[in-house]
């Protein structure tokens, strides 16, 4: 069985860096912002092609009618009350929050003919970056500066790939070192 590896690819736009689907919601959000459309000018200009099996978005009488004849129980768009957009005519906007490499970059590609500046986030940490991830641990901070420059670059290219690949390495609360980290069951 051959293994897909998650595609983690993050984008910058407008000063932020979001992931595929908040990328979308940004975008969808500030094209509302900037043009006003209504809802059927939306569907125009970011057509359902674009995303594949669900479209970019739907209104929300789609969504409550998708809900009621679908078995699918998975939710797939941004449902909280902040995430919801309106159009000119008052319709309620669900972005989707499914986004595969492939569409996404359909997205990007067709938002830049819309106007939309739209970059893939490229920012890589240095090996002292890293490291500051990691001295607050009094046995790492001991220890790192005794370990021969091949080592320490190893170690530094081990966390970088690990970050890269989506896995969080490190430590959220800083003054307990990780103690109160809960591990969440796969």
């Amino acid at each position: 069985m051959s293994r897909v590896s998650k595609d983690n690819t993050k984008y910058l736009f407008n000063g932020d860096i979001c992931g595929k689907g908040r990328l979308v919601h940004a975008v969808v959000s500030q094209f509302i912002q900037d043009k006003k459309p209504t809802a059927d000018q939306l569907k125009q200009a970011f057509p359902k092609e674009l995303q594949g099996s669900f479209g970019v978005f739907f209104t929300e009488q789609e969504y409550k009618a998708r809900k009621e004849t679908s078995n699918d129980q998975t939710e797939r768009f941004f449902t909280n009350s902040e995430d919801r957009l309106t159009t000119a005519d008052g319709k309620q906007i669900l972005v989707c929050t499914e986004w595969g490499k492939d569409n996404a970059t359909k997205f990007v590609n067709h938002s830049k003919t819309l106007g939309f500046e739209i970059n893939i986030d490229s920012q890589v940490l240095t090996d002292e970056e890293v490291i500051k991830h990691f001295v607050h641990k009094p046995a790492f901070e001991r220890n790192y500066k005794n370990w021969s420059v091949e080592v320490l670059k190893c170690f530094c290219d081990l966390m970088r790939f690990a970050n890269q690949t989506g896995l969080d390495i490190f430590t959220v609360n800083m003054s307990s070192g990780g103690k109160n980290l809960t591990r969440h069951p796969k």
